[in-house]
């Protein structure tokens, strides 16, 4: 079950909370159930400069801590105060309906702390629940924001990765196959009415 190519990537807006992704910004509903990929569970560093990336360290926490601050290399000089290195968490997951893979990557303080408690919650309850997948449901909560002097922003919101269930990888595989066989079978004219389709499920590779 190892990190893919084709995953795509999940933004969370801070401001109305709510998850999109691709290119177009859909939307992904609060309450979506998806199969977190634990393996993949990173912590690392950023560094942006001119609105572009140049640079970005990721290191799988089975691996170990990221380097500190201080070993990364300069890409100075900074011109724009979100430029330069930031914190970074990633995690990685598949919608259990439509078995679509995405990633999901933070530097907001309030991203990496969602991240974190997922990490955390995870980590209490595997021992329980061996060779099985968590099932994470989607979700976000308000908060009063601040700046660094305490004055008042506004309502803004932080996701929310809670664990609502745990299935075996072998079991989502198998329902994954089973609605791309569906999705096939309708296209060439088959009875479609014995699965649901679902043209998204077709990448039915482990994670």
């Amino acid at each position: 079950m190892g990190a893919t190519s084709g995953a795509l990537y999940v933004k969370f807006d801070g401001n109305v909370g709510h998850f999109t992704y691709g290119k177009d910004g859909d939307e992904i509903e609060r309450g979506t159930k998806v199969a977190i990929n634990h393996r993949e569970f990173r912590n690392g560093w950023i560094c942006w400069k001119d609105g572009e990336v140049v640079e970005e360290i990721m290191t799988n926490i089975l691996n170990g801590k990221p380097p500190g601050k201080g070993e990364l290399a300069d890409h100075g000089p900074y011109e724009d105060e979100k430029d330069g290195w930031r914190e970074q968490s990633s995690i990685q997951f598949r919608d259990i309906e439509s078995g679509d893979e995405f990633e999901y990557k933070a530097s907001s303080k309030s991203g990496r702390i969602a991240v974190a408690n997922l990490v955390r919650d995870f980590g209490k309850q595997y021992q329980l629940h061996p060779d099985s997948l968590a099932i994470v449901e989607l979700g976000a909560t308000s908060f009063e924001a601040k700046d660094a002097k305490g004055k008042k922003l506004g309502k803004k919101w932080a996701p929310v990765f809670k664990i609502v269930g745990w299935q075996s990888e072998q079991d989502l595989m198998d329902r994954f196959a089973a609605a791309a066989a569906a999705s096939e079978d309708a296209e060439d004219g088959g009875d479609d009415d014995e699965l649901p389709v679902n043209n998204a499920a077709r990448r039915t590779r482990k994670f």
